[in-house]
């Protein structure tokens, strides 16, 4: 029985190591549904929170591009993220915040949501 539960990770305390191929599918298929939902936000010209929620204020309010306002904004955290968690994670977040960004502004460009049902 503890073979199965470690083997599902139903409260397996151990950390999992994944390969470089697995790191750059979670990336980009994170990336991707991240840049989704923020498309469908800004569709709809709604706000969140965090940093895409500051991204999107400066994009409503002064026309700036959110892609671009988004990667800056998280620029510090990158720095923070460099102190405590180390340069492997950093570098992942980095591309993956960057991702997410260039995903965001073409997705504009590729296809759009003409209507959005209230419910």
């Amino acid at each position: 029985m503890t073979q199965l539960i470690n083997a599902l990770g139903v409260w397996n305390t151990s950390a999992t190591r994944h390969s470089p191929i697995e790191d750059v599918q979670g990336i980009f298929s994170g990336s991707l549904v991240a840049a989704l939902g923020l498309y469908v936000l800004a569709s709809a010209g709604l706000l969140t929170g965090s940093t895409a929620g500051v991204a999107f204020l400066l994009h409503y309010a002064f026309g700036v591009n959110f892609g671009l306002a988004f990667f800056l904004l998280n620029l510090p955290f990158f720095y923070l993220s460099w102190k405590r968690l180390g340069m492997a994670f950093t570098m992942k977040t980095f591309i993956a915040i960057g991702l997410t960004s260039a995903i965001a502004d073409l997705q504009s460009r590729l296809f759009s949501i003409s209507s959005i049902h209230p419910a």
